[in-house]
């Protein structure tokens, strides 16, 4: 008797102890309320001890830095080439659409800047300074651009060569070696035509914003004001040599494209001709002429005067070439 009594209060016991396992579980959220099967349950607790995803879990992408860390107090990482370089030149600038007065009617100027002409271009974006030293070893170290000629710069000994002027403008490149740098950045070199309207700025920007006139032929790529070696490094500065890229910031143009004048000359995309401004209209994105023996160099060096360095200035340099004040920079078309 005492035996047939205590027997359903055992059971009684057992099963309130199993009640409140599984819903302690249910709390925990080891199984849902429809349980399913036993094999479901083990399967989905053997999922999280395997660390793998629980069902409907996202996995969260892991972002790289294309510098591998940060760059330090006033220098900001260029992602094109994954390179470290002045915060002012990680960047390339807009310059849209529209037209803009190219050449000068300026009866003491050189005849290969004649006549002055209205030239319309598409959009585009150049970069905001010339491509330096450390930006242009990552392309050689690709295995797709070849070594500058020199390591050596006007002063220095060692210049390409010497971590100290990384942010410097690389130079000693010949005309096709500044087109494969900007062609492995999916850019391109600018045409003479993008170049003279980055330095000087469109019509949209003069007294009358629709059309081209008298407040639209700056002189310089800041303005009016006679050059000083704040505005650009140019013949006379300290060194007499190249400075860092992007350092001059009053001397920008007015889209804020800097060293269009000073430091480094820089290659164009065009062939060259003296007289080329003289072949009639209409001008729409004019690329130059179709074929010649020079390329157009333009913006002037930090050994040019600074006539030389008006942003109607042109110049010109045999493409096989490599100067120790020539460098570069790209654009690409928007």
């Amino acid at each position: 008797m005492r035996f047939g009594i205590r027997l359903p209060l055992l059971l009684l016991a057992v099963i309130a102890a199993a009640s409140c396992q599984f819903l302690v579980g249910l709390e925990e959220g080891h199984f849902s309320e429809d349980t399913g099967s036993e094999g479901d349950m083990d399967l989905d607790v053997q999922d999280d001890a395997d660390g793998e995803d629980a069902p409907g879990d996202t996995p969260v992408e892991e972002v790289m830095d294309p510098c591998g860390g940060p760059c330090g107090e006033g220098r900001a990482c260029d992602e094109a080439t994954g390179i470290c370089v002045p915060e002012a030149c990680a960047r390339s600038v807009a310059v849209p659409a529209g037209e803009f007065l190219m050449g000068t009617d300026d009866t003491a100027a050189p005849a290969d800047r004649k006549p002055e002409h209205v030239v319309e271009v598409s959009a585009f974006a150049i970069d905001a300074c010339e491509a330096t030293n450390a930006q242009y070893r990552a392309c050689v170290e690709a295995d797709v651009c070849s070594p500058p000629a020199a390591n050596r710069s006007a002063t220095r000994p060692h210049y390409y060569d010497e971590a100290a002027y990384d942010d410097y403008p690389v130079i000693e490149v010949t005309w096709d070696e500044a087109r494969v740098f900007c062609e492995w950045l999916d850019r391109r070199l600018p045409t003479e035509a993008e170049w003279e309207k980055a330095a000087r700025g469109g019509c949209e920007l003069g007294t009358d914003p629709a059309a081209c006139d008298d407040g639209d032929r700056g002189t310089w790529p800041w303005g009016e004001e006679a050059p000083v070696c704040t505005l650009a490094h140019h013949d006379g500065c300290d060194p007499a040599d190249t400075t860092v890229c992007g350092s001059l910031p009053d001397g920008a143009s007015p889209y804020d494209a800097l060293d269009m004048a000073g430091n480094v000359a820089e290659w164009v995309s065009d062939w060259f001709d003296d007289a080329y401004y003289a072949v009639p209209g209409p001008w729409t994105d004019p690329a130059g002429p179709g074929t010649g023996t020079q390329r157009s160099v333009r913006g002037g060096a930090f050994s040019s005067i600074g006539d030389e360095i008006a942003v109607t200035a042109r110049s010109s340099a045999n493409p096989p070439a490599s100067e120790n004040n020539i460098g570069f920079r790209c654009a690409a078309s928007l």
